[in-house]
């Protein structure tokens, strides 16, 4: 598969994808590119360190990987709860962070230091994936 084929491949299941966020009062549910639940707090961007990029590491060093980025999160004093973005049947499932109030660049930025792909950026519009190499269309 080349770079073209990895990135339809990559942006079609990030489409695809069920992304739930665990906040207090419920675990609250939404797709790029559909309504948001009134309950998601915005600006919010669902971050990883799982599987990055391309890469699949394994579990082991998927989970150490995403307690480096919980405990950067926690140095940085930014507000999160766990998330996590899900194939439709839940066969995949990757462990996230849902930070609120974060700047797009910043989302990017974290995103990019654990070598992910793309972000996915909520605000009171709707969801949109985010890719986060540089240039004019990193934005779905």
């Amino acid at each position: 598969m080349d770079s073209m084929e990895s990135r339809q491949h990559l942006e079609q299941l990030y489409r695809e994808a069920i992304y739930e966020v665990d906040l207090p009062a419920g675990t609250v549910a939404f797709q790029v590119g559909a309504a948001l639940p009134p309950a998601l707090p915005v600006p919010l961007a669902l971050v990883t360190a799982w599987n990055p990029g391309n890469e699949r590491p394994g579990e082991p060093a998927n989970r150490a990987a995403n307690r480096r980025l919980e405990a950067e999160l926690a140095r940085r004093g930014l507000p999160f709860f766990p998330a996590r973005g899900r194939d439709e049947a839940g066969a995949h499932v990757e462990p996230s962070f849902a930070i609120v109030g974060i700047l797009r660049e910043d989302a990017l930025a974290l995103a990019r230091s654990f070598g992910q792909a793309a972000v996915v950026y909520a605000v009171a519009g709707g969801a949109e994936l985010l890719w986060c190499e540089a240039g004019p269309a990193a934005s779905a």
